[in-house]
This record gives C-alpha cells, structure tokens and sequence, in this order.
C-alpha cells in the first residue's frame, strides 16, 4: 500500500513524486528511488481497515484510546517470575527485581486510583449510588486526580466530596446528606463540608461558571419522592410544584435564603405548599416532608417559621387565585 507525500520535494531529481510506503514505513521517491526516511512512525488515527474487508466497511480499531487519567494505561513493563523453589537463589533475585521495579515505576500509583475510580462509579451508579449521569462521575475522578497530584490522601470523604462538587458544576445539585448516606465510612455532613473545603484550599481547579445548589433546583426531586410516599392526585402534584418553586424562587429574592441551606429552604417551601393545598390532599404529612427530603423536623418547622412572616411576599399576582385566598389562613405553628 502507497500513499503521497504532498508538498515535498526530492533531494535528488527534484522531483515531486514522494510517496510513503506504508508497510515498510519508508519515503521514498517514485521517480529515482531515493529513500528520504526510513521506518516512520506511523500518526495516522488509531483505527484501520483490514485488506480482505470491503471497501467502505467500518473502520476497526488498533487499541484502546488512552486514559488521561492513568499515568501508564497503555504502556507498562512487568517482569515475570522464575521458575524454581524457595532456595533458589535466581528465584529470590528475580523477586527482588520485581519488587524493586514496581516500587520505581507509576503502576502501584495506578493500580491504587482505579481502586479510586471504582468507588466513584458506585457512589455514582444506580445500583446502590445516587444514579448520576456518566459525565459526572468522569469529572469527579478528574477531581481526585487532581487532588492527588496536589499532595490530598485521597480518603472515603474526599472521594464523596469530588463528587459532590462535580454535581455542582454539572447542574445536577445533590445534597450533603445525599452524599453522606452513600459513604462506606462514618460519614458525617460536617465530613463532607470540610472535605470539600481542603479542595478548595489546595485550589483543586474547579470548572469556570459552576454554581452552587439552588432550592428550587432540588424541589421536583424532592416532590418526586414525596410521591412515592403518599398518594396524591396528579391534577394536585402539578399546583403543589408550582406552589414550591414559587415559594422558593421568592425567598431567594427577598433574601430568606442566605439564612438557609437549599435542601432545608427546600423543604419548608414543600411543607407550606402542602399546608395550602391541605384540604385537597389531608393524608400528607410533615413526617413524609421529612422522609422525601431528609430534612430533621426541627429544621422543617424553624424554616416554614421563617418563610410564614413573609408569607404575603411569597406569592406573586400570576400565581392561583385560589392559592392566594390560602395564604393568610396559614397557621404560624406550621401543623
């Protein structure tokens, strides 16, 4: 097989005539036999077409495609064992050999990060995980990499914390409880929040334009949650959403929120959306708010509390008329 050499000129006649012969991997030229290289690397794309498959077939692969993440995932030397038993001297020094390679060389630093990596893919799977998108669980190893090379023992709670910040900049908000509750360790909120804190002191690169979690982003999860919990009538769910997200969506501008974490904003705003729709649905407690949110019930009732005296603030004209009678019956004691 040939292929031409554009704009290339031969050293000997001048000529233009270059071609590559690809199985012996020389230049040469067509026209006087000049060889200008010899055994070049070939930087053609990683895949090929075999000679006895059709013309126009697809093209197959010579390799894998190489991992950023792994320093040797590739390339990489072993040395085998000797045969022979325990006196033999060969058999001790190849050993040795052995150990003293793996020591030198980036293999046990790899072999260590995909144990890594593996735990990222379960707190990020669907079996047992949070059932995140893969894109996110990529970005969480990038995260740990990087912490790594930044001198971080990569531990349990660092490795929950890159995912946690990694949902962040993906647009997919998890809560810190959510993430304390698929760590293999006892792993607290605290854990999680000062984890994520050394990232940001060793200045993990963090991707341009990630922003934190919004309360009005975990409201449809949370309602969703509900839902399999206690039984509401699908013409309600909608105006119950509704309700939540304008309740959120408001606090946030009359500056209820910078008191309040997102998944306790959350909450209340779920727990007062009920309270107002209450006759249509009275079966819906605010024991299952806490269970579909996760929220403690002393943070349910001090956050309704705090949205109930700005209640008037809370609900725009555009929102249900029918809502709106609601609002100043609301009972202060949030039951």
């Amino acid at each position: 097989m040939q292929r031409k050499v554009n704009l290339k000129k031969c050293a000997g006649c001048a000529g233009h005539n270059i071609i590559e012969e690809l199985r012996a991997g020389d230049e040469v030229c067509s026209d006087c036999g000049l060889v200008h290289r010899e055994k070049v690397v070939s930087m053609q794309r990683e895949w090929r077409s075999f000679i006895d498959k059709p013309a126009g077939g697809d093209p197959n692969r010579a390799g894998e495609a190489e991992n950023p993440l792994f320093t040797h995932h590739l390339l990489a030397t072993s040395i085998a064992g000797a045969q022979g038993g325990r006196g033999d001297a060969r058999a001790g020094s190849v050993a040795s050999l052995i150990k003293t390679q793996h020591r030198g060389s980036n293999a046990a630093a790899d072999e260590s990060f995909r144990k890594h990596c593996a735990k990222v893919d379960s707190v990020c799977g669907s079996v047992c995980g949070l059932d995140l998108p893969s894109k996110i669980a990529q970005r969480a190893k990038l995260l740990c990499k990087e912490a790594k090379g930044k001198g971080l023992r990569i531990s349990d709670k660092l490795i929950v914390a890159c995912v946690y910040v990694a949902c962040e900049e993906g647009g997919v908000p998890r809560t810190v409880k959510e993430m304390a509750s698929v760590s293999d360790e006892a792993t607290t909120d605290v854990d999680i929040r000062k984890a994520v804190k050394r990232l940001r002191t060793k200045n993990v690169v963090l991707r341009t334009g990630a922003s934190s979690a919004r309360a009005a982003d975990l409201v449809e999860r949370f309602c969703s949650t509900l839902y399999s919990l206690v039984t509401i009538p699908m013409a309600l769910r909608a105006q119950l959403e509704a309700v939540a997200l304008s309740i959120c969506e408001q606090a946030a501008l009359n500056g209820i929120q910078q008191n309040q974490l997102p998944a306790s904003l959350a909450a209340g705003a779920i727990w007062m959306a009920v309270l107002l729709l209450h006759g249509a649905n009275p079966h819906c407690t605010r024991r299952n708010v806490v269970d579909a949110t996760g929220a403690a019930d002393s943070t349910i009732r001090t956050t309704y509390n705090a949205l109930h005296a700005k209640r008037h603030a809370l609900f725009p004209p555009s929102i249900n008329v029918s809502v709106l009678a609601l609002v100043g019956a609301l009972s202060s004691q949030g039951s």
